[in-house]
């Protein structure tokens, strides 16, 4: 396994893979960016710490549901760590292993900034 630098310490190469995005979009650099751009913007900080609080919270209904959204979204753009944690968080809420599912917040959240960091050098955002 590769190792990078990032502002939270190293990284694991794979985070993001947009080899499927590429594919799905035929190669539209241009869409890509917007798609990206999207999938940013709506998972934000705020969507980890939904997650987190439905863990604490013990809401397992909610914590399997936050956890869905964000696997997918993930998924989509190729956030393939991210969406690793996020359908470990969401098979251990559905089985009612809480303390399984909050045990993989802190990996959770350290893959949220690395992934945001890898996809931004790939893909840095307009200066508009």
């Amino acid at each position: 396994m590769s190792l990078k630098k990032s502002a939270v310490g190293p990284i694991r190469e794979g985070l993001f893979d947009d080899s499927l995005i590429k594919k799905t979009y035929n190669n539209d650099h241009e869409f890509i960016k917007k798609v990206i751009a999207s999938f940013l913007q709506r998972i934000t900080r705020n969507k980890i710490d939904e997650i987190a609080a439905a863990a604490k919270e013990g809401d397992v209904e909610l914590l399997t549901l936050r956890a869905h959204s964000l696997k997918d979204a993930a998924a989509t753009v190729g956030a393939i760590e991210r969406s690793k944690i996020a359908c470990e968080i969401e098979r251990a809420s559905e089985a009612g292993d809480l303390q399984s599912a909050r045990s993989l917040l802190p990996e959770l959240e350290h893959t949220f900034i690395a992934t945001i960091e890898s996809i931004s050098r790939l893909y840095p955002p307009d200066e508009s």
